[in-house]
């Protein structure tokens, strides 16, 4: 299993299940990042997005380890749920806050420590 996004390919959970466990998925304004940020339970703790051009995708866990992986395999279907998230807004969830900004894409980072990613289409890049 790859990724987030892609793992839930052919499953999307129920209302019920998505609001119990606090995961919210949400994507930028260009539709070209989505989101899948859980604050625990069966995901753990984690913040993943992926892009779709260039296909591309990054896993944070709370520790500050990124997992990224590039290529078709990475990526999946998000679910018809998710939410637009504005350039300049800042959504927190758990341990993470992830932020859009127009020309960087979406910055994860772990509210603790500042350690994260920022993913765009010119590519993935690890905050320390």
């Amino acid at each position: 299993m790859c990724c987030g996004l892609g793992a839930t390919v052919g499953h999307v959970p129920s209302k019920a299940s998505a609001a119990s466990s606090g995961t919210r998925w949400f994507h930028s304004p260009s539709f070209n990042i989505e989101c899948q940020v859980s604050p625990g339970g069966v995901r753990g703790k984690t913040a993943y997005c992926q892009t779709a051009k260039p296909p591309a995708s990054v896993t944070l866990r709370t520790s500050g380890r990124l997992k990224i992986c590039h290529g078709g395999q990475c990526i999946g279907n998000g679910p018809e749920n998710s939410f637009k998230l504005d350039f300049g807004r800042s959504v927190l969830i758990g341990p993470f806050r992830c932020t859009s900004f127009r020309t960087r894409g979406i910055r994860c980072i772990v509210r603790q420590t500042g350690a994260g990613f920022y993913i765009a289409r010119q590519g993935i890049t690890q905050i320390s």
